[in-house]
């Protein structure tokens, strides 16, 4: 089951992972190493809560971190995860205390992911300009990993309102053409300079260029536009939210998406809800009547379908 546990991980089948390896930690003595590294499977599974008990009863029995220092980075990790998700700012001032404590470990050779986390719970407790210097040391030591903070580093940038260097990040990304999506296309979205929108698109554009059927890519497009048409005075938004409806007719990968994941159906949801405003404004009301009904059979309850479907 072990072995099965870590095939899994190698395939980025997580959840598999997680079964798997509990089967084998039940066929055992549930050793602290091996405990380990079943909290990293669930955190690789996003499973943060879980393996936050799991933690904790397993610090409860382990009284020197020192002994099982990588046990410093698990406590940080699932600080920051719990701490950004339930805004507890204790959680975050523990989380920073726990991996600077990691660093001191003259045992551990810090990770790209250390590093990450470092300057992610730097950021989160206030302090964005020593964050900005760990995220471009991270990503300068493992630029294979570069991608995945990308969004913290925005964001960290945009706090200090350099918005100078965040038109730098889209310019590097959109010059390497990597067609990977990060969320830092969203970090751009609440401040005042639109050049930087721009940027975020143009470079969503080079990723549905690679990946045509690429979801999230239309999804940030279409609000990046939206962002620069708010009164949807040009519809600036408009083919990005077709697209995404027309995917939801003709990609089997969409459908199963919508059918099993609420992020996807929701981003379906948003699509409709603005092609109804959209043709209602432009006066095509048997269209927007059409699109009300749809998003009506999608979300029963949608209050902007009942309302124009109400109308006369």
């Amino acid at each position: 089951y072990r072995e099965q546990a870590e095939t899994y991980r190698s395939a980025n089948k997580f959840a598999d992972a997680v079964t798997s390896y509990e089967k084998y930690l039940s066929l055992t003595d549930r050793s602290i190493n091996s405990r380990i590294r079943y909290i990293q499977f669930l955190y690789l599974a996003d499973n943060y809560d879980k393996a936050n008990k799991e933690l904790t009863d397993l610090k409860s029995k382990v009284k020197d971190f020192t002994k099982f220092p990588y046990l410093y980075r698990l406590d940080a990790i699932a600080d920051y995860e719990i701490g950004i998700k339930s805004k507890d700012k204790q959680k975050l001032a523990e989380g920073l205390t726990q991996i600077n404590q990691l660093f001191q470990q003259k045992s551990v050779k810090p990770l790209p992911i250390d590093y990450a986390y470092l300057g992610k719970l730097q950021a989160a407790n206030g302090n964005d300009s020593l964050a900005i210097q760990t995220f471009e040391k991270a990503i300068s030591q493992d630029s294979s990993h570069s991608q995945d903070l990308y969004d913290a580093l925005a964001k960290a940038y945009l706090n200090k309102k350099n918005y100078k260097a965040v038109s730098s990040l889209y310019d590097k990304m959109i010059s390497h053409g990597d067609s990977s999506l990060s969320n830092y296309s969203q970090a751009s979205a609440d401040h005042p300079d639109t050049s930087i929108l721009h940027r975020a698109d143009k470079y969503l554009a080079k990723v549905n260029k690679k990946d045509s059927t690429y979801i999230p890519a239309y999804v940030y497009r279409a609000y990046l536009n939206g962002l620069m048409d708010k009164n949807v005075v040009s519809g600036a938004a408009q083919p990005y939210y077709q697209k995404i409806i027309d995917l939801s007719t003709s990609n089997p990968k969409f459908q199963q998406q919508i059918a099993t994941d609420p992020k996807y159906k929701k981003y379906l949801i948003t699509s409709y809800e603005y092609m109804l405003y959209y043709d209602f404004q432009k006066d095509k009301k048997p269209a927007a009547r059409e699109i009300a009904s749809k998003l009506k059979a999608l979300d029963p309850g949608n209050e902007k379908a009942e309302a124009l479907l109400k109308q006369k």
